[in-house]
């Protein structure tokens, strides 16, 4: 470990020191995460990508064991320069307090950066915005997948509605590889109907997947400003999104199989759009860092 870095710092050695006892919180408590509005980041990857995207983080601990790997030191180099607060912790203390089976041996403490409904549908309808909307998703890493492809097929961001798992949910988190950090995603107690009544109103085009649907993906014009909203794994769609929804469309599966997954078929469906919208030349990425 380079002395002029972090000179003379004891590891912390007790699950009872204030930083512990905060990340441990965050780690298990959804309701502690947006009473503080703070949200645990854990790995060398994804506290890089939450250093990219400008993600404001309270400190970052690693495991005292750690101090010879470039790349952990590199990351917390880098942090360091940006003025973060570094923390070594002894490495029995970090596999406690990790919410992975082995510790990569890097936790951050983040604050939960600003992202309303509002501010995800005002974007200006000419750049053609294309919106996930993601209606009682359950699986944290579905979600998480489903996020990551959104962020690679350049949605200009995500709404997660009522009765979908938590975005700061550390398994969600490790399964968007930082996508939710350079895309925003908003997280709203408003029911997915409700969320895309207001998108229409803001002259949004609601498009809903539905296996039933006869109309393919394929056979869709997204070139347009364009909400697609996700059901749950399960049962698909709620019935208040199939009634709001000016259209439904399905995925062609000449196979025997009765559906898809849903992190599968959001990425098929987002695939589609990306597509069509490189075919005419346009933009995509419009909100991402």
């Amino acid at each position: 470990m380079p002395r002029g870095l972090f000179p003379d710092r004891e590891p912390l050695r007790s699950l009872h020191n204030s930083r512990i006892r905060l990340a441990k919180g965050l780690m298990v408590s959804r309701e502690r995460r947006y009473e503080l509005r703070k949200f645990v980041i854990e790995g060398t990857r994804l506290v890089e990508e939450a250093l990219k995207a400008g993600i404001d983080l309270e400190f970052i601990m690693y495991a005292s064991d750690r101090g010879q790997d470039g790349g952990v030191m590199s990351l917390l180099e880098a942090a360091s320069d940006l003025g973060v607060p570094i923390v070594p912790v002894v490495p029995e203390l970090m596999n406690r307090i990790s919410d992975t089976a082995t510790s990569q041996g890097v936790i951050a403490v983040g604050n939960m950066p600003p992202a309303g409904v509002g501010a995800i549908l005002e974007i200006p309808l000419e750049k053609a915005p294309l919106v996930l909307v993601c209606d009682q998703l359950r699986d944290p890493g579905n979600l998480g997948t489903i996020l990551r492809s959104a962020w690679a097929f350049g949605a200009s961001g995500a709404i997660l509605t009522a009765g979908t798992c938590d975005l700061y949910n550390p398994k969600v988190l490790r399964a968007t590889m930082g996508a939710s950090f350079h895309m925003p995603v908003a997280q709203s107690d408003q029911p997915a109907g409700e969320v895309l009544r207001e998108a229409k109103n803001q002259g949004f085009t609601v498009v809903a997947t539905s296996a039933r649907a006869p109309l393919y993906c394929h056979e869709y014009d997204f070139v347009r400003p364009a909400v697609i909203a996700i059901g749950n794994e399960a049962w698909g769609i709620s019935q208040q999104t199939a009634e709001v929804a000016d259209d439904l469309v399905s995925i062609p599966m000449p196979g025997r199989a009765e559906s898809l997954n849903a992190a599968v078929a959001a990425s098929i469906i987002l695939y589609e759009a990306a597509k069509q919208r490189l075919v005419r030349g346009m933009q995509l990425c419009y909100n991402s860092s």
